[in-house]
């Protein structure tokens, strides 16, 4: 939706959310304290159990925001998706339901914008708060303009601290894949990636949130996380497929990066049966990880599970 530049906020904040109350509100009233404050809110209330819309405007009267109900449980990407049909700023922020930003958050957006008009994607640093409130690591400072490579190995921004042109938006006709559930966000940003140049501001504005349920899975939750993350890596190869440069270079890099998240997810969930067989695919794909550093950690893992299970044992006796 567009709209004449003097109607339209600067920015369009996208926040989806499916019953979390406490964390909504808190995120909502972080964007509220911005010091910079010509923006927009869209809420997409992913059909949640309680009346999302009566309660935030009850406790957060604000004409900026809006809030949109899905009439199902959609998912993130459909939720996204519908906020990005709906807002009208030039540019567009995404905001997860259980994660804060800074006060100075969109104004060090503004400024790296002013700075360099010519980007498509801006960005900022993060700080990770675990259960009891302790910042336990700060997202490393990320260069001004990320290395693709680097991006296809590993997810270096976190969703809740990108900012995007709404032009681009358009013109490329962008969406959240929405029969993806995890990890819809990487995938998205994944198919941007060519899009250039990014920016990054260089300070921490955005604190991302680790709750004890996101800590503590059943087994069905992790299998369900590894087959969404083998979904997106077979649309990320359907998406570059006529893409020589990323076959060539890139292919193996994301591959390799999908399945030692795999690996290494089974493993601290104390399931080294199912982290050996995807070990297994991995090394069948690519024999020569033996010899990179990130396989040797998960060995010294296994070796680590393998003592502390016969300890346990013994421990037993």
């Amino acid at each position: 939706m567009e709209a004449s530049d003097v109607s339209r906020p600067y920015f369009s904040v996208i926040i989806p959310t499916h019953n979390r109350k406490i964390s909504l509100t808190e995120a909502v009233q972080s964007v509220l304290n911005q010091s910079f404050n010509d923006f927009e809110v869209r809420i997409c209330d992913d059909a949640s159990g309680y009346p999302v819309k009566g309660y935030l405007t009850s406790i957060l009267p604000d004409n900026r925001i809006y809030i949109h109900t899905n009439t199902t449980n959609s998912g993130p990407a459909y939720s996204r998706n519908r906020g990005l049909e709906q807002c009208t700023g030039k540019y567009i922020c995404f905001l997860d339901d259980d994660d804060l930003w800074l006060p100075n958050h969109l104004q060090s957006l503004y400024d790296i914008i002013q700075k360099y008009p010519q980007g498509i994607l801006y960005y900022s640093n993060v700080q990770i708060l675990n259960v009891d409130n302790n910042i336990i690591v700060k997202k490393k400072m990320l260069p001004n303009q990320i290395l693709p490579k680097k991006y296809f190995y590993e997810n270096p921004v976190t969703t809740s601290a990108v900012c995007i042109r709404h032009e681009t938006i358009v013109e490329k006709k962008l969406q959240f894949q929405e029969d993806l559930r995890y990890p819809e966000d990487y995938l998205f940003w994944m198919c941007v990636s060519d899009l250039r140049p990014w920016y990054g501001t260089g300070v921490v504005t955005v604190t991302y949130r680790v709750f004890a349920n996101s800590l503590n899975l059943s087994s069905q939750k992790v299998d369900f996380i590894t087959n969404q993350r083998l979904l997106m890596l077979q649309k990320i190869f359907e998406y570059y497929a006529n893409n020589q440069v990323f076959n060539k270079t890139y292919g193996e890099v994301i591959n390799r990066g999908v399945y030692i998240k795999i690996v290494r997810e089974y493993l601290n969930n104390k399931e080294p049966a199912k982290s050996i067989s995807y070990l297994h695919k991995l090394i069948k794909l690519q024999p020569y990880i033996i010899v990179k550093q990130g396989f040797v950690y998960i060995i010294l893992r296994y070796i680590l599970f393998i003592f502390k299970s016969i300890f346990r044992k013994d421990c037993c006796k």
